[in-house]
């Protein structure tokens, strides 16, 4: 009795009708897992921000930025990454988990980003930043007008293309635009005085910096 296997044009039309339902089914798997991450930045974002506000409420101030360049405390609880990556600054500061705990933790990672493990620590997490003291401690053009546009504070996620720059000057104010496609260019921010509506900073403007 002989046993009867596949033909070699079984096989090439086999292999070439798992091509084609890998060619369906990969794009539609990406644009479901990066909606799944916006709803999840989103959501977070709007827990992140409450507690930011009940933050400032108590203590007439908004909760400061980790910067290991501006606060030693930083350098020491952050020394493991400021070995490894040089600096770690504009994420989430632990004190608004304690003593008083307006979020329960603040090391959220960017779900955009938290598989990037050859990126510095401060990239794999949302991006905080005190735009008040950038203002004060770096002046400049950039930092004023940030303060003036954005507020007080902003966060941020690389959103679905991955990048945080996108090669220009002042290129992470590009703003994310889901209408452009689910996998469009650009960060998603969220900001004291620009939530869910934030508008795309003006061409030319010294925040985006083209023309």
């Amino acid at each position: 009795m002989s046993k009867k296997g596949f033909t070699l044009i079984e096989l090439l039309i086999l292999v070439a009708i798992v091509d084609i339902l890998a060619t369906i089914a990969v794009p539609n798997f990406l644009e479901a897992r990066n909606r799944s991450n916006l709803s999840r930045v989103k959501g977070e974002f709007r827990n992140l921000s409450a507690a930011i506000e009940a933050y400032t409420i108590d203590h007439k101030r908004i909760p400061r930025e980790v910067n290991t360049l501006w606060y030693p405390i930083d350098a020491v609880n952050y020394a493991e990454w400021v070995l490894k990556d040089g600096s770690v600054t504009g994420i989430l500061w632990e004190g608004l988990t304690t003593p008083t705990a307006y979020i329960s933790r603040v090391n959220f990672m960017d779900p955009f980003q938290e598989r990037n493990i050859s990126a510095p620590y401060d990239l794999r997490h949302y991006t905080y930043q005190d735009l008040l003291t950038s203002r004060d401690v770096y002046g400049g053009a950039f930092w004023p007008a940030a303060y003036e546009y954005y507020g007080a504070w902003r966060l941020g996620s690389v959103g679905p293309d991955m990048k945080y720059s996108h090669y220009f000057i002042n290129s992470a104010q590009l703003l994310y635009d889901p209408t452009n496609g689910v996998a469009s260019l650009g960060n998603i921010w969220r900001t004291r005085r620009l939530s869910d509506g934030i508008p795309q900073p003006p061409t030319g403007s010294v925040l985006l910096g083209i023309h």
